[in-house]
């Protein structure tokens, strides 16, 4: 089966025997932290149901064999996992099953689904007011989805290659980015106004390459990080809202192939360094950090490089969200005195899990005359149990009805 690892990304060096979630019986597809708690994790995997992990504080001490919460409503593998970027406990989950579902997994429960068709999502992002999605879709198109009412703003044709694209919506610049490839396998990207889809306000070649590549836009800074899988190098850009908006800066280089990446939130960074952004790459056999930071003698906090960044406090919950509602995210201080997070109490999450029906455990086939009878009695005693056990709760049931 498929299984995570979970480790402090803070605590460097050879790690021994370290611990797995692993209760997923097929490889697992993707996963995604809470932006809201750095505890809560989701995964979807080929064994059709995505699951809700909760770390405790301290951290693992050993493998974890029972999720906290299983999703079941898919009928296929699980590619895509996302969270919310604005309501806390909000799931966004896309299946084989051409399904797009939506789970408020405090009560993992399914709360939206819809047919997707072919156009199933790779990848997934919010709207600066997290009312609306974008995705990159496996028919080659970009769509601007409203699940709360249940309808496709606009759908515009994004990249051709084989190898699939990604979307991120810049929420600050309000800007919808994608980089992908062409039928040359020139790798490519393009910026749209979400206001007006039909053609992109720019767009460019970044080379010849195989792998897809991955952005990750620090929106304080509003630097574009692109790391292409199979690579050995991290291209960086500064993006503003005039042409020709994006602006290479440099690349960082290395001659070992990336076979992922993830972006450390903005508020776990150590301003003592002037460190603006961090990458985890994931190498065949390590996960590295690579830190970006401004070359400064300094060590005491920079105000001019640290804007108040995206808070680790949600805006609203999922009940209201699903509701309607929406809310602005919240925004906090950089400043070590002012940012909360470093003393933030750890916070507790109780996920409401289903109780399952006990499978039914039937005796092995038998053959001789001696042990068809046996099993025979055996079920005709269980067969009258079980009557008797429907008899007396109809019984109740009647009783309850009589009271109300």
């Amino acid at each position: 089966g498929g299984s995570l690892a979970v480790f402090a990304h803070d605590k460097g060096g050879k790690q021994q025997d370290v611990p797995l979630l692993s209760a997923h019986t097929g490889r697992i597809m993707d996963f995604d932290f809470s932006p809201f708690n750095d505890h809560i994790v989701a995964t979807g995997a080929h064994d059709l149901e995505p699951r809700v992990w909760v770390i405790p504080k301290d951290g693992l001490d050993g493998n974890v064999n029972e999720s906290a919460g299983v999703l079941e409503g898919h009928e296929k593998r699980v590619g895509v996992i996302k969270f919310h970027s604005h309501a806390e406990n909000v799931l966004v989950t896309s299946s084989a099953d051409q399904t797009m579902k939506f789970w408020d997994i405090k009560k993992t429960k399914e709360m939206l689904s819809f047919d997707v068709g072919k156009s199933q999502p790779q990848n997934i992002d919010w709207s600066p007011d997290g009312a609306t999605m974008v995705y990159g879709s496996k028919d080659k198109h970009i769509h601007m989805f409203d699940p709360r009412g249940n309808k496709e703003v606009c759908k515009v044709k994004g990249h051709p290659g084989t190898k699939g694209f990604r979307v991120s919506w810049f929420k600050k610049l309000d800007l919808i980015f994608s980089v992908g490839a062409n039928k040359m396998a020139e790798r490519t990207w393009a910026l749209y106004d979400p206001r007006k889809m039909e053609d992109p306000i720019a767009e460019d070649t970044i080379d010849v390459g195989a792998g897809i590549i991955m952005p990750f836009y620090d929106e304080d800074t509003s630097i574009l990080y692109l790391a292409g899988k199979g690579d050995g190098s991290v291209r960086y850009f500064e993006v503003d809202n005039k042409g020709p908006f994006l602006h290479f800066i440099s690349s960082f280089r290395t001659n070992t192939p990336a076979k992922g990446m993830g972006f450390v939130p903005k508020y776990a960074l150590d301003t003592t360094k002037c460190e603006v952004a961090r990458l985890l790459k994931l190498e065949s056999n390590a996960l590295r950090p690579i830190s970006f930071c401004v070359p400064r003698k300094a060590t005491n906090y920079q105000a001019d490089i640290y804007p108040d960044t995206f808070s680790y406090e949600a805006s609203l919950d999922s009940g209201p969200w699903f509701k309607g509602e929406d809310a602005e995210r919240k925004s906090i201080s950089m400043n070590p005195k002012k940012n909360p997070y470093s003393s933030a109490e750890f916070k507790e999450s109780k996920i409401e899990v289903k109780e399952k029906q006990k499978e039914t455990k039937l005796p092995s086939r038998v053959s001789s005359p001696a042990q068809l009878k046996k099993q025979n009695d055996e079920f005709r005693e269980r067969i009258k149990k079980l009557e008797k056990e429907n008899f007396d709760l109809k019984q109740q049931v009647e009783e309850l009805s009589k009271k109300k």
